[in-house]
């Protein structure tokens, strides 16, 4: 038995608490993962899940364990695809559990929700910027969400960054009103006024810099650069009525605020923030 393999096979089981560190080899974390992730998915499989006091084989301990050392080691990994795959692997050999469609979902939830604990309790930051991002990401990845809440409340708490809430808010209103599926197509040729034109192609101009940016990871860049538009989107709002009499064209402004909406939530909903 060699050194790597005896320490990875005693450190798999931390952290055991919320004082214990995570293993300090990336063998051992693997392991751990591995086993934890095996453990919390099984259980809700054969429909054990926590409730109340009752919380069997420690799954709340394991769960924040593997969130810990997901955050701590800085992997971007989806827990999203792990369950999944996981779900796929027991229930290979034990057929009966395939019946089980709700546990990965509930899985999930009880994951993420473990998660925004940890990132509220041991990273100290708001529920609403937390909420805006865990609550709009569909893809369970631990270190990734932390580095968009770590970006958006950043400029959250920046007032030159004020407008760019404001706008969100204003445009996601908008577009709950109207009730309807958008065009991801605009005319150029029935966009009348000078400010929606001038809108239109600072979205185009933007747009790769800001993949660029999201390609990376590089969040507060992103929304540094997303910035840029606020000014535009204002005189938009102050120069142009977007329901136009004309159902074309109200449609095509529609379709370009639906655009920039689109922008704006690549990291998380942050029309949901209050200025």
């Amino acid at each position: 038995l060699t050194t790597v393999v005896a320490n990875g096979i005693k450190d798999h089981y931390s952290p055991k608490n919320p004082e214990d560190g995570i293993p300090g080899t990336v063998d051992a974390q693997i392991v751990s993962m591995a086993d934890k992730i095996d453990t919390i998915v099984g259980i809700f499989l054969i429909n054990e899940k926590p409730s109340g006091t009752r919380d069997p084989l420690a799954i709340r301990r394991l769960s924040y364990g593997l969130i810990r050392i997901l955050l701590n080691t800085k992997h971007s990994l989806s827990l999203t695809k792990l369950v999944d795959e996981t779900q796929k692997l027991i229930s290979n050999k034990l057929t009966d559990l395939k019946k089980n469609h709700k546990a990965v979902s509930d899985c999930n939830e009880f994951l993420t929700e473990k998660l925004i604990s940890t990132f509220k309790e041991d990273y100290g930051l708001p529920i609403d910027v937390i909420s805006s991002v865990v609550g709009h990401d569909k893809d369970i990845n631990p270190f990734d969400m932390l580095k968009k809440i770590e970006a958006v409340n950043l400029v959250y708490l920046d007032k030159s960054y004020q407008g760019l809430f404001t706008n969100a808010k204003r445009v996601s209103n908008i577009l709950k009103k109207s009730n309807q599926d958008f065009s991801s197509i605009i005319n150029e040729n029935l966009l009348r006024e000078s400010s929606e034109k001038i809108l239109y192609n600072e979205v185009n101009d933007i747009r790769n810099q800001l993949d660029s940016y999201l390609s990376t990871k590089d969040y507060e860049k992103y929304l540094n650069h997303l910035n840029i538009l606020n000014k535009h989107i204002t005189n938009f709002f102050d120069e142009v009525i977007v329901n136009a009499d004309e159902e074309d064209v109200r449609l095509n402004r529609l379709s370009l605020l639906a655009k920039i909406e689109n922008i704006y939530n690549q990291i998380g909903n942050i029309s949901t923030l209050n200025t």
